[in-house]
C-alpha cells in the first residue's frame, strides 16, 4: 500500500485519498468519539482539536467528522464558532464545483456571521446534525433575547447608569443593541428556530422524538449503515448534541411544543 514518506508535509488536505493514511484517520476519529463520550469540558475541547485536525488533513471529510464538530461547538457553548462552521459547509459548494483537492481555495473561512440572519442559506444543504445544531443556536439566541428583555425591564428600577451595565454582559446583547427593537428581534429569531426545527423534522421524522425518548433510541445497536430519514440516522445524529438540549433550560420543552 503506497504511503509517501512526507505525507504530513506534502499531503495534508488529501489524506483519505492516500490509502495508507486511512487507518490513521480512523484512529483519530475513534479518539474524537471517545473524548466526546467522556463529555467534560476538557475532553470536548480535546475532541474539537482532534476534529479540526482531521479536517485539516482531509478537507473533503470522507469520515463525516464535521457532523461531530458542530455538536462539540454547541456543547462547549462556542455558538458563534459553531454557527460559522455550519454556515461554511452549507454555502461552500452551491454549484457542485468546489475543488476539494485545491488547497489554495478558501476553507472554513466564515467568521462572525450574523446568528440572527435568515436560515434560508441552510435549506439546500442536507446535514441532519447541522440542522440540529442550527436549531439549537437559534433556540438559544431567542431564549437569550427573552432574558435580555427581562433584564432590561428589571434594570429600569436601578440607579441611573446601571441599566446598560446589566444587559451588556448578557448573551446577544450586541445583536440587540444593533436592532431597533429587541422584542421584534426575539420574535424573528424565534421564528427562525421553529423553521430550522421544521427543516430537521422534514428530513427525519425520528430525530426530535429521539431527543425526548433517548433510551429508546440508544438501546438500539450502533449502526453500520445509515440511510436518510431512518431511525438509524436519527440515533447517529442526536446522541452527540443531546446533552446540550438536556442541560439547557427550556430546551426539551421547545422540542416537545414543536412536535405537537
Amino acid at each position: 500500500m503506497w504511503m509517501p514518506d512526507n505525507a504530513f508535509e506534502e499531503c495534508a488536505g488529501h489524506f483519505w485519498g492516500i490509502h495508507g493514511t486511512r487507518d490513521y484517520m480512523r484512529a483519530k476519529f475513534a479518539y474524537l468519539e471517545t473524548m466526546m463520550a467522556l463529555g467534560t469540558p476538557t475532553s470536548l475541547t480535546e475532541a474539537l482539536k482532534e476534529g479540526l485536525d482531521c479536517l485539516r488533513l482531509c478537507r473533503a471529510d470522507n469520515l463525516g467528522v464535521r457532523e461531530h464538530v458542530s455538536a462539540i461547538y454547541v456543547r462547549l457553548g462556542r455558538l458563534q464558532e459553531g454557527y460559522d462552521f455550519i454556515k461554511w459547509w452549507a454555502t461552500c459548494d452551491p454549484d457542485g464545483r468546489y475543488d476539494w483537492g485545491d488547497m489554495s481555495l478558501p476553507y472554513l473561512t466564515i467568521k462572525n456571521a450574523d446568528m440572527t440572519e435568515s436560515v434560508s442559506c441552510f435549506e439546500r444543504a442536507y446535514s441532519l446534525p447541522h440542522f440540529g445544531a442550527l436549531t439549537f443556536i437559534k433556540f438559544y439566541a431567542a431564549q437569550s433575547l427573552s432574558d435580555l428583555i427581562g433584564a432590561e425591564t428589571a434594570s429600569e428600577k436601578l440607579p441611573g447608569g446601571l441599566e446598560s451595565a446589566v444587559s451588556t454582559f448578557l448573551p446577544f446583547s450586541e445583536a440587540a443593541s444593533k436592532s431597533k427593537s429587541t422584542q421584534k428581534l426575539r420574535e424573528k429569531v424565534s421564528a427562525q428556530a421553529k423553521k430550522a426545527f421544521g427543516m430537521a423534522h422534514k428530513h427525519n421524522k425520528h430525530y426530535w422524538k429521539a431527543m425526548l425518548h433517548p433510551d429508546e433510541f440508544m438501546n438500539q445497536p450502533p449502526p453500520q449503515y445509515i440511510s436518510q430519514g431512518s431511525m438509524v440516522e436519527a440515533r447517529s445524529a442526536f446522541e452527540h448534541i443531546f446533552p446540550a438540549w438536556h442541560a439547557t433550560p427550556g430546551g426539551l420543552d421547545f422540542i416537545r411544543q414543536n412536535l405537537q
